[in-house]
């Protein structure tokens, strides 16, 4: 069995949830090339965070990118157990964290 790394292109095998509207479909179909380096800028961030960890709303600002594209990168790297949301949280936002190796 393959496991996944971090630049592997998992849309393919697993979609975000999105609404399956056209225009959904259209947004995740024009971002796909994309989302291996976009992956990668998210779970850096985080892991860089270390045990401070980073919310969705500290991604957005600290990378500048639109929630609508962090979101589903963080629900990539949460499915492929890379980084994991815990239950505190900093300004009504969950904190996430980088997965130990």
């Amino acid at each position: 069995m393959h496991q996944m790394s971090l630049f592997d292109d998992p849309v393919s095998v697993m979609r975000p949830p999105a609404v399956p509207v056209r225009t959904s479909i259209q947004a995740a179909d024009d971002i796909a090339e994309r989302t291996p380096v976009l992956r990668g800028r998210v779970y850096g961030a985080i892991a860089k965070a270390g045990a401070q960890g980073l919310t969705r709303k500290e991604l957005e600002q600290s990378l500048g990118l639109r929630i609508q594209t962090i979101c589903p990168r963080v629900w990539e790297l949460l499915k492929q157990k890379l980084i994991y949301q815990t239950d505190e949280a900093r300004d009504k936002s969950k904190v996430l964290r980088a997965s130990r190796a």
